[in-house]
């Protein structure tokens, strides 16, 4: 290559990577927290972050037949194995899954085995510590 050639190249601005991140859904009410939460941050870092989620957020309405567990529910689960004991999952994203929050993905083996049912059925968790009976006692979605 040509000394000039070189020059030109030393001498050209740095290119920037843009990375489109895919499509997440949302649900209307977690998009508008993901904004109130960008108006109200100062860290530039941070601020990139959740400009990127705003940005790949798919908006994903509760379904149609509120009755059925599906993206975006709330459903109560009564634990057979543990004297009744009542938990509370929201079926989310994946990045949002917030364990302690009791945010579970929708690709988690307890999503999986949530996902269609409705309030008093009894649904099989697959565990790799053994299979798990749930029975569902409430499945809400956020008000429109």
């Amino acid at each position: 290559m040509s000394r000039a050639f070189m020059k030109e190249l030393e001498d050209a601005p740095e290119l920037t990577v843009v990375a489109h991140a895919a499509p997440q859904r949302v649900t209307p009410s977690r998009l508008k927290r993901l904004r109130a939460e960008l108006s109200h941050t100062d860290d530039p870092e941070r601020r990139a972050q959740l400009q990127e989620r705003i940005d790949s957020a798919l908006l994903t309405p509760p379904p149609a037949d509120r009755e059925v567990v599906a993206f975006g529910s709330r459903v109560s689960v009564e634990d057979e194995a543990r004297s009744g004991a009542v938990q509370t999952f929201e079926l989310v994203d994946e990045a949002d899954v917030d364990i302690p929050e009791g945010c579970i993905g929708m690709e988690s083996p307890l999503a999986q085995a949530l996902l269609g049912s409705r309030a008093g059925d009894t649904v099989r968790w697959r565990r790799p510590a053994g299979d798990h009976s749930l029975k569902i006692t409430a499945i809400e979605y956020e008000k429109d």
